[in-house]
């Protein structure tokens, strides 16, 4: 027998947000933010989809260029209405 609500027995993992985070976020904390894999936010880097920077063999993503990003994806879908 289950017992409360279902919300209830969810684990409340805390969500990432960007300003938790310094002026450049490594994949792993973009990955976070976003709630997409690792994989996937160094496949959107590499096809251009999310800003980045490299240094060698590290990729780095601005901040500052992911909130003007994701500012913009937040007045496209307000103009859509």
């Amino acid at each position: 027998m289950v017992t409360g609500d279902l919300d209830s027995d969810r684990s409340a993992a805390p969500v990432a947000r960007l300003n938790d985070y310094g002026d450049v976020l490594t994949a792993l904390e973009v990955a976070a933010v976003l709630r997409m894999s690792v994989e996937s936010t160094y496949a959107a880097a590499r096809r251009g989809d999310l800003p980045s920077l490299r240094f060698g063999r590290r990729v780095v993503f601005p901040k500052a260029a992911l909130e003007a990003l994701l500012a913009g994806s937040a007045r496209a879908r307000r103009s859509d209405r």
